[in-house]
């Protein structure tokens, strides 16, 4: 019961579509109808503006910190519970999957790196800081958004396999072999996600930022 709780706390907040929201209170657009159609912070930003993307952006990597934090604060002291890191992993993973298809938007969502981003914030600060770091550095070199995000989340997942990463920082539990293999599912998702970012950057036709 506790697992199923889990998993749809996560993948109910992940569900809300916080670009979408934004764009038709402030900007009165529907942001699934221009760009890429995307509900992503990219998507959003190259629509709806730079604020809103900014906002965006620390929304969707909340959804994950949130429903982490929502059942462990609820599940911590439950007597019933052996292994409460499982449970923060499944909040996790629902959040990701509401997020990438969200309930709330017709099962359109986005592509997932901002919530992964968040899972890593709540579960490893220190994986989270190297993966942010190495986003900006590939960033840097390729000027591409897309795939820094793939490569900097494919570099961390296998971090996460080493011991030295086997605690959470900020809620002071002990995370296991699981953890490493949910951050390969969520990993998986978000390349999944970027199929059509692969082609283009095959292609050689990914859009690329000139901010930086």
């Amino acid at each position: 019961m506790y697992y199923i709780f889990s998993l749809n706390v996560g993948y109910l907040i992940g569900s809300i579509p916080f670009s979408l929201l934004l764009g038709k209170i402030f900007c009165k657009k529907d942001i699934r109808e221009a760009g890429s159609g995307n509900l992503g912070a990219s998507n959003a930003g190259r629509v709806l503006g730079k604020k809103i993307g900014i906002a965006t952006l620390l929304l969707d990597l909340l959804k994950c910190s949130l429903s982490v934090l929502i059942i462990f604060l609820l599940l911590r002291n439950n007597p019933d519970i052996t292994y409460l890191s499982h449970y923060l992993y499944l909040a996790g993973i629902g959040a990701l999957i509401g997020h990438c298809y969200p309930l709330f938007a017709s099962f359109r969502g986005g592509k997932a790196v901002a919530s992964t981003f968040g899972f890593l914030l709540i579960m490893n600060l220190y994986l989270f800081l190297i993966g942010v770091v190495l986003f900006f550095l590939i960033l840097k070199l390729t000027k591409t958004v897309s795939l820094s995000s793939m490569f900097s989340l494919v570099f961390v997942a296998i971090l996460s396999f080493l011991p030295i990463f086997n605690n959470s920082l900020l809620l002071g539990v002990s995370l296991d072999l699981a953890f490493s293999i949910t951050l390969l599912v969520m990993v998986s998702l978000v390349i999944y996600r970027h199929e059509s970012n692969i082609v283009k950057i095959m292609n050689r036709s990914e859009n690329k930022v000139t901010w930086l």
